[in-house]
C-alpha cells in the first residue's frame, strides 16, 4: 500500500496534467510515471479520509501545495479555414497541436465549436444566424431576425 500520491501539473500555470495512484511510494519516483518537460510532479501524502480519490478536490490540493488554484486549460483546435473544430483540455505550450491544426487558448468560456479564429487580432468570432419567425427568441413577429457575427472580446 501506498502512503503516498502524486498529481502533475504544469510548471508554469500550475493547471493539473494527470493525478497518479500508486500501489507502491516508489512508483512515483523510479519512471513508471514520467514526468515531462513543463510539468511538475507534487508528491503528497494520502489524507486519512481518501481526499485524494475524490477529484473535486484536487485542485484544493494543488492550491494548498503550491499557492495557486490551477486554472481548466481549455484550448481549440483550428483547421485550415480558420474555423473551431474541437474544444480540448491542453496547455499550448506543453501539448503538440494535431497534424494539420493550429491549438488557441481559449480566453473565454463562450467560445465554442464553429466560431472563427482571427490569426491577427487573435479573437474569436462566433457565426451569424437566423432565428426564424415566430421561433423560440422571435416571438410575435412575421419577419426572420437576422443576428450578425459576434467578436468574442478578451477579458
Amino acid at each position: 500500500m501506498s502512503n503516498n500520491f502524486g498529481i502533475v501539473i504544469s510548471a508554469t500555470s500550475k493547471a493539473i496534467r494527470r493525478v497518479i495512484m500508486v500501489d507502491n511510494d516508489a512508483a512515483l519516483t523510479n519512471g513508471t510515471h514520467p514526468v515531462f518537460a513543463g510539468e511538475q510532479l507534487l508528491i503528497l501524502p494520502v489524507p486519512p479520509n481518501a481526499i485524494a480519490y475524490r477529484p473535486d478536490q484536487w485542485a484544493g490540493i494543488v492550491q494548498t501545495a503550491t499557492g495557486v488554484l490551477p486554472p481548466v486549460m481549455t484550448c481549440a483546435l483550428i483547421d485550415n479555414t480558420n474555423t473551431v473544430v474541437q474544444l480540448v483540455v491542453a496547455e499550448v505550450g506543453i501539448d503538440p497541436a494535431p497534424a494539420g491544426f493550429t491549438m488557441v487558448q481559449c480566453y473565454s468560456p463562450a467560445i465554442a465549436i464553429g466560431h472563427t479564429y482571427d490569426l491577427v487580432t487573435g479573437l474569436f468570432t462566433a457565426p451569424g444566424y437566423t432565428i426564424p419567425a415566430g421561433a423560440p427568441g422571435n416571438h410575435g413577429t412575421a419577419i426572420p431576425k437576422i443576428v450578425p457575427p459576434a467578436v468574442i472580446p478578451k477579458p
